[in-house]
């Protein structure tokens, strides 16, 4: 896959969003916390899901928790599509505390779809806790 521009990666997210979260693209602001806007756990997974099918790479269920503005979540995922065609071996898992911490919440994640927001939420602190 060819390098995705920031810029690109950022309109990308300020379309989805939008649409997500039933606002205007124009009504977006790129360096507000997204949890402003109403974010949620459920949104937050399906958003990464959908960035990791569009960029082939595999995203740490945490990202949009580590990186909740939309300016700044772009930069580091060009910064991440940039490395991940430098290295051969391509695949990137930003910021796996640990393998131990993953390896025990992939039961949770396989049940995602019937865990609510707080179990979600939780479970994402967790991971960025390990």
């Amino acid at each position: 896959m060819n390098t995705v521009s920031a810029e690109t990666i950022q309109h990308w997210l300020v379309t989805h969003l939008a649409e997500e979260l039933g606002l205007e693209p124009q009504d977006m602001d790129v360096h507000i916390p997204l949890s402003e806007y109403g974010l949620d756990s459920l949104i937050g997974m399906t958003l990464a899901g959908d960035l990791e099918e569009w960029l082939g790479l595999q995203l740490s269920p945490t990202l949009l928790w580590d990186y909740p503005v939309i300016a700044s979540l772009a930069q580091h995922l060009a910064t991440a599509l940039s490395s991940a065609n430098a290295e051969p071996q391509g695949d990137l898992i930003h910021t796996a505390k640990s393998t131990a911490a993953l390896e025990n919440t992939t039961p949770l994640l396989a049940q995602l779809d019937a865990l609510s927001d707080a179990e979600v939420d939780t479970l994402l602190h967790e991971l960025a806790a390990a």
